[in-house]
Order: C-alpha cells, then structure tokens, then sequence
C-alpha cells in the first residue's frame, strides 16, 4: 500500500507521515501550492531527510482550484492506494471522483470552507463550485478523524449531517523523537533566543508563556476561535499586584489580528516590564521555549479537549493552564490528562499562585500529561490509522 498526506496545516501530517513511516508503511506527505511558511516541513525538524518521502504540489489553493487540469491531480495521487487529507483535498479529490479514506480536518476546513463565505465576486463562483466539491468530498471520506471538540462545533457537525465513521482520538500532530531537552538546545546554540531564554531563566522564579495567536478583541470568523488573551493578561496583573516579591515575567508571541491591542492593555496595566515579547515562532523554537518556561497558558475562552498547543505543551511534560469543561470529554476517555484550568481573571490568577507555591507538584502534573499524550494522541491513533491501512489492503 502506497499512502498519500495531503496538506500540512500545524505540521499535522508531517507528524503521522513519520510516525507511519516508523511501522513500516511507505507514506508520502504531499504539500500544497499555499501551505503556510512557518508549516512547512523545515520548521519541525532538524535534518532534511523529509525531502525523501515529500512531494510538492502545484495546486490546493482557490486559484488553482479553477485554472488547473484535473488530469494533473489525478495523474498525483494515481499511485496512492489510500488517502488521508486536510484542507481543501476533499474537495480535489472529490473533483476527480475518487475519495479519502481518512478526512483529519484542523478547523476552518471542517466548519468555514464547506460553507457560503462573502469573497471577491470574480471568485465567487470558484469558491461556490469549491465549497460544494468539499461538502460533498467530506461527506464521501470513509472516516472522520476528529476528537471531541467544543459543543458548538459538535452541533454543527450535527447539522451537516455527517455519515463518516469518526475516529474520536488525538491528533498526532506532534512527532515526539525530534524534540529532547538536549538536542533542541544543542542546535540552538549561540543563538540569540537561546541566550534571551537562558538570561530570563537565571533572572526569574517564575517564567510564564503563552504563544497561540492574539485574538480576543477582533470579531473572528467563527466566535469560538477567540483565544481569551485577555483574561490571562488581567489575571496577570492580578497576581503581580498581590504577589510583588516574585520575580516573574510573562511571554507572548507577535502572532494574532490583536497583538496591538493586546499591547495596549498591558500598558494601561503598566506591565510592560513584566512581559517579553518574541516574533512569530516555528515549531522547533517553541520547543526549544518549553524546555525553559515553568507553564504555558492555552486558551482561556472556549472549552477544548486538544489542539496544537496543548500536543505540543504535554509532549514536553510542561504543565499546562487552559480551559476544559471536564464533563463533555470523560465519557470519551479513560482518563483526562492533568492541567490547571482556567477560564477568567481570577483563576488565572490562582493557577500562578499554584505553581508558586507548589512547583513540584505542577511539574508532576506535567509528567503525567506528557504519558496521557503518547497513549492517547500518538499510540492509539497510529494504531487506529495501521489497522485501517491493512484492513484496505486485505481487500
């Protein structure tokens, strides 16, 4: 069986792809012609052996939705036998009236593309020919691989009325064996983010960080995309104003529609001194900022189980503050993984103070999360994706 990954949004299928490649199965990760930069392969790795089972596309964005020979997408994926896709690959491959066996969505694929969005009128007749291909290419896919998700996209994968077999386990988004304390620093050596983390680590008790995007003050697309970064930064001038003694520094990222508002409130909170800004991060830089901070901040607005910080944060055994209303994802796990929840001002507050006083025990917390995360987002969907894989080619 010759396996296609097509698309590579977070670096999802850069991870799956090795993952495979390390049982045995011959998979092959196919980009995009618009995969987004700090996505690519490169940034989540430190060799570029990746270039032997990659293959780079020329069509996956609007524009070649409409201009390409479809020949030419059949001619790509006419040696594959079984496909597993993101982004717009439901719609192409529908195009060309073959299917995916497996459809892993990462968000705006799965609840913005497969419906009517108010674009340029010379595309909208692209992307209202696109979004039906993808509606229609999503409903076709053997199996949905999604895991529980908040309420209100779980009701809206209600309505679309979805017929697919749902593979409802992690991501393995995240390919652990690139990433350990030692060899992350080892190649950053002499580097200027290296020695900026080494001199806040020496010159702190506590080092905070979140790095998803800014986007709590800007109307987003879909409403349960805001971040919360709001609350994390009131609930840090909480804890600075009752807890002065402590030398603590908060770390954000310059990624995100807000981050001018976002600088704007922590001057109105005069905590400039207190936060450190860092641009936009690829993948194996965050790895390298989780090896030095003492816990990360997710999302503090909406309820998650999983997504790309939280993969990334457990798998380095880093303890974890976000918002998870436990009871809509216990019926669909053995166990949750520890992490300090939050989801306004005052317990983010308390969830600083926690690690205060207690920061072994938050590293335990991180320990644990990190055995959750190898049995639940990397052993078990693997596993899930072999079976499936074989079980095709039985047939």
């Amino acid at each position: 069986m010759k396996v296609a990954l097509i698309g590579n949004m977070n670096n999802n299928f850069f991870a799956i792809t090795r993952y495979l490649r390390d049982i045995g199965i011959n998979a092959h990760l196919l980009l995009f012609n618009n995969e987004t930069d700090h996505f690519l392969p490169h940034n989540d790795t430190f060799t570029d052996e990746y270039t032997n089972f990659t293959i780079q596309l020329n069509w996956g964005d609007l524009e070649s939705f409409q201009n390409i020979d479809f020949e030419k997408v059949e001619d790509d994926l006419k040696t594959f036998d079984f496909l597993i896709g993101c982004g717009t690959s439901p719609a192409f491959v529908n195009k060309i009236d073959r299917k995916l066996d497996i459809f892993a969505p990462y968000g705006s694929d799965i609840y913005k593309l497969p419906f009517f969005q108010f674009v340029h009128p010379k595309r909208l007749f692209t992307y209202l020919s696109l979004s039906r291909h993808q509606r229609m290419g999503i409903k076709k896919s053997n199996y949905l691989h999604l895991d529980r998700a908040d309420t209100k996209l779980e009701q809206l994968l209600l309505k679309m009325g979805l017929k697919n077999k749902r593979i409802q386990l992690g991501m393995p988004m995240f390919y652990h064996k690139t990433y350990t304390d030692d060899t992350i620093q080892n190649h950053f050596e002499n580097t200027s983010l290296l020695c900026e983390l080494n001199t806040l680590r020496t010159e702190n008790e506590i080092l905070l960080f979140q790095y998803c995007r800014q986007l709590w003050k800007s109307k987003p697309a879909v409403k349960w995309n805001a971040k919360g970064n709001d609350k994390l930064i009131k609930g840090f001038k909480r804890f600075i104003t009752h807890h002065a003694e402590k030398k603590v520094k908060l770390i954000l990222v310059e990624y995100g529609p807000d981050v001018v508002h976002t600088k704007k409130l922590i001057a109105h909170l005069n905590l400039e001194k207190f936060v450190i800004w860092l641009p936009p991060l690829k993948r194996k830089e965050i790895m390298l900022c989780l090896t030095y901070v003492d816990m990360v901040i997710g999302e503090l607005s909406y309820s998650w189980m999983t997504y790309g910080v939280v993969y990334e944060t457990l798998a380095m055994g880093c303890p974890l503050m976000h918002y998870r209303i436990d009871k809509n994802y216990e019926s669909f796990y053995p166990k949750l993984y520890p992490m300090v929840s939050a989801h306004n001002d005052i317990e983010v507050e308390n969830g600083i103070v926690s690690l205060s006083k207690d920061p072994d025990r938050l590293r335990r917390v991180g320990e644990e999360g990190k055995k959750w995360l190898f049995k639940y987002a990397i052993q078990e969907p693997i596993e899930k994706y072999r079976e499936l894989i074989e079980l095709k080619d039985e047939i």
